[in-house]
């Protein structure tokens, strides 16, 4: 496990995340995921749905 590049990797993708580059976040997600964010409108059920 390299810490340092998780770490560069973890920040890029908040970076682009937060410029409405949603597509990194995206493609980093496990296919089977639950993501709830701070919106009623804003989740995702599995990997298919989120695109």
């Amino acid at each position: 496990m390299n810490i340092p590049k998780i770490l560069e990797l973890t920040i890029f993708i908040v970076d682009e995340y937060y410029k409405n580059n949603t597509s990194h976040f995206l493609n980093c997600m496990h296919d089977e995921v639950l993501w709830l964010g701070p919106s009623y409108v804003q989740k995702i059920k599995t990997k298919k749905k989120a695109y």
